[in-house]
């Protein structure tokens, strides 16, 4: 793409460059671009005059000297700092009085009075002051002067265009715009101020006249609801030698500044962001300022800061001793769509009648008085006639009213009727007409929005409403960069073709213009890829058979022309034949579930619009089932007794490893008794009473890992606790033996028996039984020995012997 900055106007996009900062610091010495310097910088008011020199290159009406660009309304100047002053060429066509006039102080390298400021959180920039990202440089293209400034993450592009004059309908008027956009990652408050340094040809001290206020000559500052729309200033009603302009706001921005101050140059100079009006003091030095305070902007936000200043005129009628005239904008604005009526909603129009005493003796009950059309009514609280008792020889009295356009009014042109007069002199009228034309649409499109570099965009350029014919601009570029490529400058083509060079999402501004100038923007976008990606994925490569194991195939793509569709194929390595798992289709996810064992080879296609494709291959393996069969020697034993776990398993893939550990159930800590392995026998002795958990992790060739669990309970000892009840008795008694036993585990079985100790025979009385007691009667006298053995659940035995003397 070739790589031409081209900031428009009307740019709701931001561009990014990166640059140096510098903040304000007040000094006393100012370098001007001449390579001259003064101790102060100084507003002399001379009104200088400047001879128009040879042009050398000219566009659409704009000419370019190498020092300026002007037409034949206005010559705008900038400064190497970037700083700006304004004059007339030939002015009002109707005024001769106006040629080669100052409108701003300063001329060429001189232009150093009128300057902006940028605020940033707690730091306050002049704009220009300390370099730029790109310097200032006209553009005949954009009928303006453009330059940027990075200060950190916030860029700044300042646009001083020349604009189509509402009022008079002419491109007299200068829009001085700046464009600010957070480039970084974190919200920063920003602020705007534009000071301009006024004249009126050589009045340095002219009065202002507001809409609704009337001569202003002392500081005098408006915030919020109550600024002004505009304001004008002239010396003469009967004898204008010129008329400037300033609109604050023009109906419809969305950004319509805080406050304004009408105030004394030299007071706003050296303060250059906050200075409090002295209501009363005179200007003398007469200077505007229009303020947006500081507001939160968002990373990658752009917010625009525009104000306009220029020529201005009035519809006059002038005699000798009394004239007057009547301003207001040419033609209304379509808002809205009442939602009730299906009415076209205009804005409001404000309208300013001027009455001057041109004679050498006061007038008494002179009289503005407003009559409108049927379709225009006067909005509540304007008052259409004003009645002044007395009118001083070169005194002038204002009127402002505000007016609205019914929906119902057909367009074309509409008269506004100012009637003036006095006690003496007989009543005249002046005309003035307003336009009422439909809402001007930008219907503008693009033929793709998504392509491949090298393909063709084609913008098809079309509007509805507004005053045909029709002319459009179109620009474009990557957003990946700060430049704009100007493909059309307006003309009345149908179809632009754009082709993008570069792998990047670019944005187009397709700018129409109307017949009586109004402009209407729009932002299209479309994104230039590079060749078609098959991104897809699959989530395993090896899998078991068995309920459950599937592998899940991920599907997508990027680049190509989109309108992505997805194919997923696959077959056995040993066969020949593919099957279908998806036709083509935008569903991006399918699950292969294989039914036997062996290799897989699955094919995943994605398709573009263009039916451009691109395969992708993944191999899958499939083993039976890993099945842990890992098991535990005893599932309970007594303290200090040992377990063997026995590692095992079957399906999966050899070599198989094994991984045991082992924690008491209360516990939340694992103990490893054997890391990966190939052994399959370990051996648990446990130290303490209590219930333990086992874990074994067995892991095949393809890292499929299984889990068993197993239990174990470890008991106290089994403790023989049985008791008899003599062990000395004669013939014929008896001997009670009490079974009785402790720890171990479950329920005791007991086994009693006895005999002589010379004899190897036992009499055996209770084999395994509960039964607590028994009685041993032994039939003859001689030494005897008995036994008690006790058996719990885990089949330990524990025995007992006692001895018994049996007398004659």
């Amino acid at each position: 793409m070739k790589k031409i900055c081209r900031t428009l106007l009307a740019s709701v996009l931001a561009a990014v460059c990166a640059g140096s900062t510098g903040v304000w610091a007040e000094t006393s010495v100012y370098n001007y671009d001449d390579g001259t310097s003064a101790s102060q910088s100084s507003d002399t008011g001379t009104g200088t005059s400047y001879e128009l020199p040879a042009s050398n290159l000219t566009q659409g009406g704009v000419t370019l000297d190498g020092t300026s660009m002007y037409n034949g309304h206005i010559r705008l100047f900038v400064s190497k700092k970037g700083r700006f002053s304004l004059m007339t060429t030939d002015g009002d066509p109707s005024l001769t009085t106006d040629d080669k006039k100052q409108l701003l102080n300063g001329i060429g390298s001189a232009s150093n009075t009128s300057f902006s400021t940028i605020a940033v959180d707690k730091d306050r920039y002049i704009y220009g002051e300390n370099g730029f990202s790109q310097e200032p440089e006209y553009s005949l293209t954009d009928r303006a002067n453009l330059s940027a400034v990075d200060y950190g993450d916030i860029h700044v592009e300042q646009v001083l265009a020349f604009s189509n004059n509402i009022a008079t309908g002419r491109e007299d008027v200068l829009a001085i715009q700046y464009i600010v956009t957070n480039n970084g990652k974190r919200s920063r408050q920003v602020g705007v101020r534009i000071m301009l340094d006024t004249m009126l040809g050589s009045n340095d001290k002219a009065p202002f006249r507001v809409a609704g206020v009337g001569d202003v000559t002392t500081e005098t500052e408006f915030s919020g609801s109550n600024i002004p729309e505009y304001w004008q200033a002239f010396d003469s009603v009967a004898n204008p030698g010129i008329i400037s302009h300033g609109a604050f706001y023009r109906q419809g921005d969305t950004n319509p500044p805080d406050l304004v101050q009408l105030t004394n140059w030299r007071n706003v100079y050296y303060n250059p962001w906050t200075y409090y009006a002295s209501e009363g003091t005179p200007n003398n030095d007469s200077a505007v300022t229009v303020k947006w305070e500081q507001k939160t902007l968002k990373p990658k936000e752009t917010r625009i800061y525009t104000t306009y200043y220029g020529m201005s005129e009035l519809t006059q009628v002038t005699a000798v001793p009394l004239s007057a005239g009547i301003y207001s904008d040419s033609a209304v604005i379509y808002t809205s769509v009442d939602s009730q009526t299906s009415l076209p909603q205009y804005h409001d129009l404000t309208v300013t009648g001027f009455i001057e005493n041109t004679g050498k003796q006061v007038q008494t009950n002179a009289y503005l008085k407003l009559e409108l059309p049927d379709n225009i009514r006067l909005v509540s609280g304007s008052t259409a006639e004003h009645t002044f008792d007395r009118l001083q020889p070169g005194e002038i009295k204002q009127v402002t009213w505000v007016i609205s356009v019914k929906g119902s009014s057909k367009t074309g042109k509409y008269p506004l009727r100012l009637k003036f007069g006095s006690d003496s002199e007989p009543e005249k009228i002046i005309k003035r007409y307003v336009k009422v034309n439909p809402k001007l649409n930008n219907k503008s499109s693009l033929d793709e929005t998504i392509v491949q570099t090298g393909d063709t965009v084609t913008v098809a350029t079309t509007a509805t409403g507004g005053a045909a014919p029709y002319r459009y601009s179109v620009s474009y570029k990557c957003l990946s960069q700060n430049k704009w490529y100007k493909v059309q400058d307006f003309r009345s083509t149908d179809t632009v073709e754009i082709v993008p060079d570069e792998i990047s999402k670019y944005a187009v501004l397709v700018t129409v213009k109307d017949a009586n100038g109004s402009t209407s923007a729009k932002v299209l976008s479309f994104t230039a890829n590079g060749p078609l990606k098959n991104l897809s994925t699959i989530d395993k490569t090896k899998i078991h058979t068995g309920a459950g194991n599937t592998a899940k195939i991920t599907l997508t793509a990027a680049d190509g022309r989109g309108g992505y569709q997805y194919s997923v194929l696959y077959k056995k390595s040993t066969d020949a034949k593919w099957t279908t798992l998806q036709s083509y289709s935008d569903n991006q996810t399918v699950t292969f579930k294989p039914t036997s064992v062996g290799k897989y080879y699955l094919n995943a296609y994605v398709k573009d619009r263009s039916g451009n494709k691109v395969v992708k291959t993944f191999t899958l393996t499939v083993t039976s089932t890993l099945t842990n069969t890992s098991t535990l020697s005893a599932s309970s034993i007594h303290i200090g007794s040992s377990a063997t776990i026995k590692a095992s398993c079957s399906g999966g893939q050899i070599p198989y490893q094994y991984r045991i550990s082992y924690k008491k159930s209360t516990s939340d800590s694992w103990i490893t008794l054997q890391s990966y392995s190939e052994n399959t026998s370990v051996t648990l002795t446990p130290k303490t009473v209590g219930d333990y958990d086992i874990r074994v992790e067995v892991k095949d060739r393809y890292d499929t890992v299984v889990v068993k669990n197993l239990t174990l309970k470890v008991n106290t000892t089994l403790q023989n606790t049985a008791k008899i009840s003599s062990t000395s008795i004669r013939v014929g008694s008896t001997v009670t033996v009490t079974c009785n036993a402790s720890g171990g585990k479950g329920t005791y079985l007991y086994s009693v028996r006895y005999r002589l100790k010379d004899s190897t025979d036992w009499k055996i009385l209770q084999n395994l039984s509960t039964k607590p007691t028994t009685v041993i009667k032994p039939p003859k006298a001689g030494n005897y020995e008995v036994r008690v053995d006790v058996k719990d659940d885990t089949g330990v035995i524990k025995e007992k012997f006692f001895s018994l003397t049996v007398k004659k």
